[in-house]
């Protein structure tokens, strides 16, 4: 079925569908391309015949709204020619975890992934021009937060708020219509310059570019396609950065034949989806950005630790590069996930994709708070964000009980509300939390208590040896002087810290960049 006479003419590929949707709703998946050509729009398949030659049986990858190959990547689907078919390179495409300018051959890039930031307005935009702009101001888009935290902390700025971010942006709105801690533009990461009485030391500087700059959706970090031994790093960048599922090892489980089903660094299948597990948001957040380890009830090994699968106490496989400290007794995880939740069932699409701001701090672009579902011991819960943004999969039925419909799973999960807690009336009523939960206890985050641990660095340093080059990851160039960041004097999940947050409530503190 063609779209309405008004989109006919839009040729650019709708492939941010679930964005606008953003885990709102489920597509059902469709069959893979060529399983059923009949009922297939003749479009599409005129977009994709010579392309079916060689990927026969690949997965639909906008089951949504079915489209052609060449509507996504470009290329030549008329031309029985491979080298025709395909778009061609015409610079060098790099072998490593280097990130591409902007305007990196354009052409070549869509023919790689559609959903590349640098093309996703060409390819996406014509439908999803909303969405496109939101995830390019987004901290996933621009990593304000990383570069804010480590350049305030080591002083390179005065206060906290970053103005840099990986490539330049700007929001031409006037000031009254930009949220209150949004910024009209951020600049690129500079290089450094010697002789400039004003510069950013080397050594700071060298660390955002040459190791912090590869966890954000502008390129696939350090599992470039290809490399071995990078279990639970594989994922790919843009919107498939979210959107397309990798399995640990990296592996294709796709029905296409002509994908090597043995290099690491291809999707599972060739799908999009809106069922986003935590294992895809795992791929970045795990070691400093801990949440991700935290959640699972996993841990960063304390230096000195035996490494092996069969060490008590940690984890059974090796991800990122280590076997985790997994050990309920001494870091349990999250009770949400031992519910069987991920991610996406308390994270908005604004928490992950942006709400088309520039923030530079996390609590300020994060708008899922625990009243949302659970209320507090005064009033029930609203249903809504702290920004007023609407908790469609969050129910009330008439007997007053609230019920969380899992956004990858699709199981209803009852939701205890705090109010009922402190009710003696109530069946949920609990004597120890009644005593608890009092004004005198009014201003603490609700995860002040209930978090199960937390993890602490101590010592937290890097480190520069000028007797070592290094790639630097933003110019793509070999430079002096080779930087780690992974040198805990001591990492410890034993102590706990807590401290006025920035909304004036005490939270969970975690001590890290102490160097």
């Amino acid at each position: 079925m063609r779209p309405p006479e008004a989109t006919r003419g839009l040729r650019a590929p709708a492939l941010l569908i679930i964005l606008s949707v953003a885990i709102l709703i489920v597509a059902p998946l469709g069959p893979a391309i060529g399983d059923d050509d009949e009922e297939l729009d003749e479009d599409v398949l005129a977009a994709s015949r010579s392309c079916l030659g060689c990927h026969e049986g690949i997965e639909e990858m906008h089951p949504a709204y079915p489209l052609g190959c060449t509507d996504c990547h470009g290329g030549d689907a008329s031309s029985d020619d491979q080298e025709r078919s395909h778009i061609q390179p015409k610079r060098k495409w790099p072998n490593d975890e280097s990130v591409l300018k902007p305007n990196h051959d354009p052409a070549y890039v869509k023919f790689r992934n559609p959903a590349n930031l640098r093309v996703v307005k060409e390819a996406c935009g014509g439908c999803h021009d909303e969405e496109v702009d939101a995830i390019n101001k987004s901290l996933h888009g621009t990593t304000a937060g990383h570069l804010n935290d480590g350049l305030f902390e080591n002083g390179v700025l005065k206060k906290k708020g970053s103005k840099y971010a990986i490539f330049g942006i700007r929001d031409d709105r006037p000031a009254e219509e930009r949220d209150e801690f949004a910024l009209a533009k951020l600049d690129s990461l500079p290089g450094f310059r010697s002789g400039k009485p004003n510069a950013i030391p080397t050594h700071i500087r060298d660390v955002p570019r040459k190791a912090c700059m590869r966890c954000h959706l502008w390129g696939v970090g350090r599992a470039v396609r290809g490399r071995l031994g990078m279990d639970g790093d594989y994922r790919s960048e843009g919107c498939a950065a979210c959107h397309v599922t990798y399995a640990d090892d990296g592996l294709s489980q796709s029905a296409d034949e002509a994908i090597d089903k043995l290099e690491p660094g291809h999707p599972m299948k060739h799908t999009f989806t809106n069922k986003i597990p935590t294992e895809t948001c795992t791929r970045c957040h795990y070691g400093d950005a801990s949440i991700g380890l935290s959640f699972r009830g996993l841990a960063q090994p304390v230096p000195g630790m035996p490494q092996s699968p069969d060490a008590p106490g940690l984890h059974r496989k090796r991800l990122n590069g280590v076997y985790y400290i997994d050990d309920p007794a001494a870091t349990p995880a999250d009770v949400h996930h031992q519910r069987g939740m991920h991610c996406v069932d308390c994270h908005t699409r604004n928490d992950t994709m942006g709400d088309g701001f520039l923030y530079t701090r996390m609590e300020d672009a994060v708008e899922t708070t625990c009243q949302g579902c659970h209320g507090d011991w005064d009033n029930y819960a609203t249903g809504v964000t702290r920004k007023g943004t609407k908790l469609p999969h969050l129910e009330r039925g008439p007997d007053g009980q609230f019920f969380l419909k899992s956004r990858v799973t699709g199981a209803r999960h009852r939701v205890k509300q705090a109010r009922d807690i402190v009710r003696p009336s109530s069946p949920d009523y609990n004597a120890r939390a009644a005593m608890a939960m009092t004004g005198d206890h009014g201003k603490l985050e609700c995860y002040t208590c209930h978090s199960g641990w937390n993890p602490n660095f101590f010592g937290f340093h890097f480190d520069r040896n000028e007797s070592f080059s290094q790639l630097d990851i933003l110019s793509g160039s070999r430079t002096s002087g080779r930087v780690t960041t992974q040198e805990k004097v001591f990492s410890t999940f034993k102590n706990f810290y807590l401290g006025w947050n920035s909304h004036g409530r005490i939270a969970p503190y975690m001590v890290g960049f102490s160097s």
